[in-house]
């Protein structure tokens, strides 16, 4: 078996020998083959990298880096700035390489997307001006391709606004209805995400009747960067679901600068139900061991603040870091993708080291979890080859795309990777149950 780009061939039905309960995780045997299989015309990659499919077309669009240097100083060279793209690819089968197509009209990043039969619906989103500087926008972009020009076409206004401009949103496609959940500032004292929406807008309406209407938003705190995902219910019901899985929220402070101290990451998951309009608490996100190689040997830890601070002389021995064991492990700006009655969460960011400096901050935790919707448990379900958050995940071609992102804080990745479609494995399959 390959190594090194690839994860271990996995069975899904492999998943349900370990499940968890509600409080802790146990390892189970790998789940997915993530295959890495183009790369980003970027050297530098993207993080918040916009993407879906059109039929049998890939598009990617979009996203942010730091061209110039990594966002922290280098032997005396400034910190490097962060710059939004407007680049837009695709890619169709049996093409070895993505090829270019039109720009967006403004640079955009961290926006959600759902791929339908009239092409990628782009929903808000993060762009950068001169005039404005970096703030969100509420417009909703359509890309397509069009065969007769055998490239992307770009439109404006591909639906209506959405009610309030957003970014590090969610969003999903339930039937023909695209939901999105965001949060927002109350009013311009507030010092943090203190308000959330859930929208729905149904495709299959007349374009002159397509509007936006307001859903009852999430039951748990105001959050961004949280994961989402489709799949059906539990079974015994009807219709498929909108999931939505942890997230954080920042703070600022009377200066209005960010006090990484007070910023939040939850580990709480809710379904929404549309038929029912209503949300269901599901099991919180699992308590796992720490499985990475943190150096934190020039920090001490304030338990009274939950933050780390520099050390202003040498440790006796390396840096004691605290256990997180105890408590269940957040995962906010992860991807999530899901697949009869399973929800995949793919990486994460838990919150824990954000208090560093940002080029000491580990690298983003590799683990896989996987929500099983009948069980109400959360399972380790494999290891990542390398962790990746603020990406994209889509389906195209008959598997699921994981394409660029960030692999640690300021750092991101050029890798494209595919596997295969989320799914239980039959019973009586090698490795299969009867469950």
């Amino acid at each position: 078996m390959t190594r090194g780009l690839f994860v271990e061939t996995l069975t899904l039905a492999a998943l349900f020998c370990a499940t968890t309960s509600a409080d802790d995780a146990t390892a189970a045997p790998s789940v997915v083959r993530l295959t890495k299989f183009l790369e980003l015309p970027d050297a530098h990659g993207v993080g918040g990298p916009i993407g879906g499919s059109h039929g049998k077309t890939m598009i990617l669009a979009g996203g942010a880096n730091f061209p110039d240097g990594p966002p922290w100083s280098v032997s005396g060279r400034a910190a490097g700035k962060k710059v939004w793209h407007d680049r837009t690819y695709w890619l169709q089968p049996g093409m070895s390489k993505l090829s270019k197509g039109p720009r967006l009209p403004y640079p955009l990043a961290y926006a959600p997307a759902v791929s339908t039969p009239h092409g990628v619906y782009v929903l808000g989103g993060e762009t950068w001006s001169e005039e404005e500087g970096n703030h969100d926008v509420a417009e909703v972009l359509r890309i397509r391709f069009d065969a007769r020009r055998e490239g992307l076409v770009v439109e404006r206004n591909g639906l209506p606004p959405l009610p309030r401009p957003c970014s590090y949103h969610a969003a999903g496609l339930v039937g023909s209805t695209v939901f999105v959940a965001a949060s927002f500032r109350r009013d311009d004292m507030s010092r943090l995400l203190d308000e959330a929406a859930l929208w729905s807008l149904d495709l299959a309406a007349p374009v002159q009747n397509r509007r936006w209407v307001v859903r009852p938003p999430w039951p748990g705190p105001p959050r961004h960067k949280m994961a989402a995902a489709v799949t059906r219910g539990p079974s015994g019901t009807s219709g498929e679901r909108f999931y939505l899985v942890s997230g954080s929220t920042w703070f600022e402070n009377d200066k209005g600068e960010h006090d990484l101290s007070r910023f939040r990451y939850f580990d709480d998951a809710y379904a929404f139900d549309p038929a029912a309009n209503e949300w269901t608490t599901l099991a919180r996100l699992p308590r796992l061991p720490e499985s990475r190689e943190i150096d934190t040997s020039g920090y001490t830890f304030d338990t009274a603040r939950r933050a780390w601070t520099k050390r202003t002389s040498k440790p006796a021995r390396d840096g004691v870091r605290p256990s997180f064991d105890d408590a269940p492990r957040p995962a906010a700006a992860a991807s999530a993708v899901g697949g009869d009655g399973l929800v995949l969460v793919l990486s994460r960011s838990t919150g824990r080291y954000v208090t560093m400096d940002v080029r000491d901050r580990p690298p983003f935790p590799r683990e896989l979890l996987a929500y099983d919707v009948d069980e109400d448990r959360w399972s380790v379900a494999g290891r990542m080859p390398t962790a990746v958050v603020t990406t994209t995940l889509f389906a195209w071609n008959g598997r699921n795309v994981l394409a660029s992102g960030e692999v640690r804080p300021g750092v991101r990745t050029r890798s494209i990777w595919t596997f295969p479609r989320v799914a239980r494995e039959p019973p009586g399959r090698p490795g299969g149950g009867s469950r």
